[in-house]
């Protein structure tokens, strides 16, 4: 199916990511993740929108390690759909078709957000650093700009540099008060929820200011302008019968999508 117009799918997004930067719902999910924890309502958001689940005895075990499988697993739900990640067997000679990550490593692996070793392994047990987290966070997401890498533990020649420096840009990591990041040691499964969250909150704000601007070219006197609009779509490759039945796919209306559109201009 063609990909809807970069309008509307920025509109979709936004609604749909929306709940990220909301309050947590107000039940416990996780029995060990009482309301004053640090990361509560990082945790919570991740669950409540399927991204992170917990243990079968109903914990989440915030203060373990997150491994290499389970972050691929998130980072899986996060971006993909179910039918998009079906394929189970890997390159890698440790991870079994049969584990509950393999799908979710060869999908990541096909995209480019997560490498192995030289010796052709991906070592799904060991422990995710802070410095590979980040360059997991920002290929998966696609970051792209930039800001200027003070820590002084981190070197300008480390494979985590550039990434560690989109994370600072979108306020996803500050570091430590001393001045350090710690590359090298583990994340666990509450921070990386929480570095997830943050993520996604860094998103929907950029998606958000772009959003802002892009309306400009599509309202008359701060009304939505469904002419204007349908020049934008015309510019853009797509007729407005196109627009109509990928509308409907959507399961929109064109009375709903323009009611979006004025919401979004009244912000």
């Amino acid at each position: 199916m063609k990909k809807l117009p970069a309008l509307l799918l920025g509109a979709t997004m936004l609604l749909s990511a929306a709940p990220f930067a909301q309050a947590a719902p107000a039940h416990t999910t996780y029995k060990d993740v009482p309301a004053t924890y640090t990361f509560y309502q990082e945790i919570e958001n991740m669950s409540e929108y399927g991204v992170i689940t917990g243990f079968p005895d109903g914990t989440f075990r915030p203060a373990q390690a997150v491994t290499r499988g389970q972050a691929a697993i998130m980072i899986g739900r996060d971006l993909y759909e179910e039918d998009e990640v079906t394929n189970t067997k890997t390159k890698f000679k440790d991870v079994s078709p049969s584990s509950a990550a393999a799908r979710y490593i060869q999908k990541a692996t096909e995209d480019g957000i997560i490498t192995g070793f030289p010796d052709g392994t991906y070592r799904p047990d060991q422990s995710v650093t802070r410095g590979q987290m980040a360059i997991f966070l920002s290929r998966a997401f696609d970051l792209t700009k930039t800001a200027n890498v003070s820590f002084k533990d981190v070197s300008p020649s480390s494979a985590a540099y550039p990434y560690i420096g989109k994370l600072v840009y979108g306020e996803i990591t500050a570091g430590f008060p001393d001045g350090t990041y710690r590359p090298d040691q583990a994340v666990t499964r509450g921070q990386f929820a929480a570095f997830m969250d943050r993520t996604e909150e860094f998103l929907v704000n950029e998606a958000m200011d772009g959003m802002i601007d892009s309306m400009k070219d599509v309202t008359t006197n701060g009304k939505f302008d469904i002419e204007k609009f349908k020049k934008k779509l015309a510019n853009e490759g797509t007729n407005w019968d196109e627009f109509l039945q990928m509308l409907k796919e959507e399961g929109m209306t064109l009375d709903e999508f323009v009611k979006q559109m004025q919401d979004l201009i009244d912000m």
